[in-house]
Order: structure tokens, then C-alpha cells, then sequence
């Protein structure tokens, strides 16, 4: 669960929103996924929300969302905006978008076997944290 720009998002196949944390309503539009969700966040006019196997949903307004290709099979545990753009993190995958449709991989080319669980823009610097004590940063 996550609470951005006034609206608590709990997540699971569908992203549940309230605004209140007691009264909770299911998307008015939601794209035919059986993906679970893990996390989410807001950015630029847009809510991001990501899961299992790629999946990255967006909304204008948290009730109608669009599923965007990604074209990775990854686990994405967490999302963070940020410098002008959205990372995507989870299971050997980082992913990062300037607008919340289009999705770059931005793994190394050896795509070493780890998994980050987590990330958070503060500070200038996005923070990423996973498997074994894990911490990445950048600043772009």
C-alpha cells in the first residue's frame, strides 16, 4: 500500500484506492491483468503502479488505468518518481521511464542475479535496496 497525492492505493490484481483509508472502491476501468501489484507512486500527472511478470499500470486519476508494455518478464516490486523520470525496480530488472508509457531496461549487460526490493527518490538520489545488504544509488 502506498499513499500518494492524497489517495491511499492498496495493491493486488487491481489497484484499490480510498481516500479516506476506511472506504475502499475497486477501478472503474482496469486492463485485463492477473498480475499482482506490489507498489506504486505518483509523478508528472501520473499514478504508476507495478507487479509480477512487467506489469506497470498507469491512471490520471487512480479509477481508469492503462496497462503499458514493458517487455520484461521481471517481478517489479517497487517504483519511485523522481528527477524528471520513473524507476522501476524487482527481481534482476531496473527499469526507467520518462513518461510512465515508454520503458528502458537499464540493467548492466551482465545482468548480475539479484533482487532489489525496494527504491525511493530523496535527497537528489534515487535509493534502491535489495537481496544480501544490496543498496544502489544514482542520480539520473
Amino acid at each position: 500500500m502506498t499513499f500518494v497525492n492524497g489517495l491511499f492505493i492498496r495493491f493486488d490484481i487491481d489497484p484499490w484506492v480510498s481516500t479516506d483509508g476506511f472506504n475502499w472502491s475497486l477501478p472503474e476501468q482496469n486492463p485485463s491483468s492477473t498480475n499482482n501489484l506490489y507498489g506504486g507512486t505518483y509523478g508528472k500527472g501520473l499514478y504508476v503502479v507495478v507487479g509480477s511478470s512487467g506489469t506497470v499500470l498507469t491512471s490520471t486519476d487512480a479509477r481508469r488505468w492503462t496497462l503499458q508494455r514493458t517487455n520484461s518478464f521481471a517481478g517489479l516490486a517497487e517504483v519511485a518518481y523522481g528527477n524528471d523520470r520513473f524507476v522501476a525496480v524487482g527481481s534482476s530488472e531496473i527499469l526507467s521511464s520518462k513518461d510512465g508509457v515508454e520503458w528502458v531496461s537499464e540493467m548492466p549487460s551482465d545482468r548480475p542475479m539479484w533482487s532489489l526490493a525496494d527504491i525511493i527518490y530523496a535527497q537528489g538520489k534515487f535509493v534502491a535496496v535489495g537481496s544480501k545488504g544490496l543498496v544502489l544509488t544514482s542520480t539520473r
